[in-house]
């Protein structure tokens, strides 16, 4: 249980979708212990042009940033380890708010350093618990996300030779094109294949794209663009040097 005694954290929301950006402060506002900040005006383009600046001395920071996937990827974690390799101290833990599944991006975001996975369908009972969670240094998945992180776990790993192969396969590749366009043998192809087919517990090629494509194992051609359309500008944002104002 954490307790919420004396607690005064800062709160920053900055989601690329603006309708999620106004659900969240509204969510978040009558929250005790909290205190909104302004949210930057630059769109996510103009933050990562930025993102290596040295912060300023009396710049002022949030405790944690609810964002989106991208904006998280692109600005936010290297943000916050810039910040806290100049202040020596955990500055600004990251919340994401996401649509985003599929198991690859996932782990990539946990390990990089995201604290919270929310799903974009979350509750607001979960999305203070969580984010308190976070505040306090704990972290904190969307159950539907650990369930698909488990389903991963109880398999054997791909290796990343066999993430290849598989994203091959998804497409439709056959066994010479994939040896021709990884310049592999044919019969090491089909080593990969087999072992492919065994750790997802499959029977045929056709199941193990099925598969690769519903948990999001290997990278999509909607991955891969993503991060573009992520890059238009965000409404309604202020400065990104942020003005306190205590939430109502």
């Amino acid at each position: 249980m954490i307790s919420r005694v004396s607690e005064n954290h800062k709160l920053l929301i900055h989601h690329a979708s603006a309708l999620l950006s106004i659900g969240l402060r509204i969510a978040m506002r009558n929250q005790p212990g909290w205190t909104l900040l302004e949210e930057p005006q630059e769109c996510l383009e103009q933050l990562i042009e930025e993102r290596f600046r040295e912060p300023a001395q009396d710049e002022e920071f949030a405790d944690v940033v609810v964002t989106d996937y991208h904006s998280a990827m692109q600005y936010w974690v290297e943000r916050r380890d810039l910040l806290r390799a100049s202040r020596g101290r955990n500055l600004l833990r990251i919340v994401m708010v996401t649509n985003v599944q599929r198991e690859h991006l996932v782990r990539e975001a946990l390990a990089g350093g995201v604290e919270g996975y929310l799903s974009d369908l979350v509750s607001i009972a979960e999305l203070c618990s969580a984010v308190r969670e976070v505040a306090h240094g704990r972290r904190h998945v969307s159950g539907c996300i650990a369930h698909l992180l488990a389903q991963g776990i109880a398999q054997p790993g791909l290796t990343s030779r066999e993430v290849e192969v598989l994203r091959l396969i998804t497409i439709g590749r056959p066994n010479k094109c994939i040896a021709r366009e990884l310049d592999i043998a044919s019969g090491t192809v089909k080593s990969h294949v087999r072992s492919i087919l065994s750790k997802l517990e499959v029977g045929s090629r056709t199941e193990a794209a099925h598969v690769a494509q519903a948990r999001g194992l290997v990278p999509s051609e909607e991955d891969a663009q993503a991060p573009a359309s992520s890059l238009l500008p965000v409404p309604a944002y202020r400065p990104l040097q942020m003005t306190e104002f205590v939430a109502g």
